[in-house]
């Protein structure tokens, strides 16, 4: 692997995982079938541009190298169902928003590894979820890790709680020492144990995640109700789901960073976030990653972990909601009753 590239990296606390060409993307059949099957449910961007998630190299056709980074913003806890536990917010979704923090740490080492290396001219683009491309495949195929069955990302000994970005550069950068098999990893073998504790049944499929069934698509991609039938898992999480990396054996490697700060407390009243208005949202959650739930789906979603922990403010909370007429926080507070119908049939 490049040294002066890996140094510079590691100077800003990010994994080099490699440097591959732009090449076409031998999982984009898979990623097609994929979305074939509607398990990307309402996610319909995910349907566009597909010539460029077919081959990067039409994104940026100066580009000759792509360089593959991850950044470690999570760590290990322990997680154990508990009908006491709190409701939470996955780990990424409390930070101070990450795109323009990498988006300028890629900057910064690029342009030195330019300065040094005598190619300050050569063209080069930072990409953080702002470009159509298969980014976990173009992982993979630095030889670093593997994708798991919970179809994330896992570099050994360091875990899958990572954001990855990419520069797309002209530079001259020698591959040789990163161009690898894919999967020269054992990868997860016989352990299933992210699809035995996916309380939704998302992961049952190797290697295949059905965001039809995954908490973390309803409560933050889902811009409409929230199926009843997962409302209990609400009580775990009313953002975002960790569970699966959780209970992965590689995750007990993670370390987080401490150069991107958490800016969600913990402990932030449901209630309180169930009927804000957009000042509060803005004071609470501006510039983070829960932006992207909205604010009607973050108070759906605050709502629900009320209901079915029996907050002691839901009825105050209820009229509120009735007399402000919001039409999805309404919708909500009515299949109430078809929650309770099913509770009381042990479905």
């Amino acid at each position: 692997m490049n040294p002066l590239l890996k140094s510079l990296c590691k100077d800003h606390d990010i994994h080099l995982l490699g440097v591959v060409p732009p090449k076409e993307d031998p999982s984009f059949d898979h990623f097609l079938t994929w979305l074939t099957l509607g398990k990307h449910g309402e996610m319909s961007y995910l349907e566009r541009y597909l010539q460029l998630r077919q081959n990067p190299s039409l994104l940026e056709q100066e580009a000759t190298s792509v360089i593959v980074c991850a950044y470690p913003y999570g760590e290990k806890t322990s997680w154990q169902k508990s009908a006491s536990s709190r409701p939470k917010v996955a780990q990424y979704g409390k930070l101070k928003d990450y795109h323009k923090f990498l988006h300028q740490t890629g900057r910064k080492i690029i342009d030195d590894y330019l300065a040094q290396t005598g190619q300050s001219q050569a063209f080069y683009r930072v990409v953080v979820d702002s470009a159509p491309i298969l980014e976990k495949s173009l992982a993979e195929q630095t030889g670093a890790g593997f994708i798991g069955k919970n179809t994330l990302f896992i570099l050994p000994g360091h875990g899958s709680l990572m954001f990855l970005f990419e520069i797309f550069t002209s530079a001259r950068i020698d591959q040789s020492s990163t161009m690898k098999k894919t999967r020269t990893h054992k990868g997860c073998g016989s352990c299933r144990r992210c699809q035995v504790h996916c309380p939704t049944g998302a992961l049952d499929e190797d290697y295949v995640l059905d965001a039809t069934k995954c908490l973390a698509y309803y409560t933050i991609e889902h811009r409409s109700l929230i199926p009843i039938e997962y409302w209990d898992h609400l009580a775990e999480y009313y953002f975002g789901c960790d569970i699966c990396q959780l209970v992965c054996p590689h995750n007990r490697f993670a370390r987080k960073s401490h150069l991107l700060q958490q800016h969600v407390p913990d402990d932030l009243p449901l209630d309180e976030i169930a009927l804000m208005n957009q000042q509060t949202y803005e004071q609470l959650f501006g510039g983070t990653p829960m932006t992207r739930a909205k604010i009607v789906g973050l108070r759906r979603n605050a709502f629900i972990a009320m209901y079915v922990t029996n907050h002691p403010r839901l009825s105050a909370v209820s009229a509120s909601i009735l007399a402000e007429n919001q039409e999805l926080l309404v919708r909500t507070l009515q299949q109430g009753k078809a929650y309770e119908q099913r509770k009381q049939s042990g479905e």
